[in-house]
């Protein structure tokens, strides 16, 4: 699903735009609809504040169903998706739920609520490489840039507040910049890798 974000968000789309964006279109029906649970955004330790919803409205990505009348967050908020290929994902409804939860669990960890978005969702797009028998991992350095949608220096700095918050051991670009390998550390709870 970041992958399908990659191509369907325009660039420059904020990390936290992206993670909500993830959340609605993993929570979507048949018909293109998100009911989101009140208190989503607290819960993914994002700001409650329009500007994320208006950067996926005039991405003409969603539209908000429900009005805004101060005390949305109070109550479930309804969204319509606008990008038809979001309601016929290969994965069941089942398992893009799951998937919602799995990816709710890591980016709003006690461990990297106090992190910024960009470094949350870093983490995520690094699990989504994660096996928990392997020690080290490889992963295409512009298949990362593109989940993320960042820039190579913001990524940089997202992987060394990983690595400072002692969730990945240690990462290195290969010589030629194609790859990133990184480590996940030895005391990092299974919960957030896998």
């Amino acid at each position: 699903m970041l992958s399908y974000l990659a191509s369907t968000l325009p660039h420059g789309t904020s990390p936290e735009a992206r993670l909500l964006a993830l959340q609605c279109a993993l929570r979507t029906d048949n018909n293109g609809q998100a009911l989101l649970p009140a208190g989503l955004l607290k819960g993914m330790r994002l700001r409650y504040d329009q500007p994320i919803w208006e950067e996926l409205e005039q991405a003409n990505w969603l539209h908000l169903q429900t009005s805004d009348d101060g005390r949305t967050h109070r109550r479930p908020r309804t969204v319509q998706l606008l990008d038809a290929a979001t309601h016929v994902q290969a994965p069941s409804r089942t398992d893009r739920r799951q998937a919602a939860d799995w990816a709710l669990r890591i980016t709003a960890s006690p461990k990297l609520s106090p992190q910024p978005p960009a470094t949350r969702l870093t983490l995520l797009a690094l699990s989504t490489h994660h096996s928990p028998d392997v020690a080290q991992f490889n992963t295409e350095s512009d298949r990362l840039y593109r989940a993320c949608g960042l820039e190579p220096d913001a990524l940089i700095q997202a992987l060394d507040q990983l690595t400072l918050a002692g969730v990945i051991a240690q990462w290195q670009f290969s010589q030629d910049r194609e790859d990133l390998k990184w480590a996940r550390a030895s005391n990092t709870p299974r919960a957030l890798l896998a």
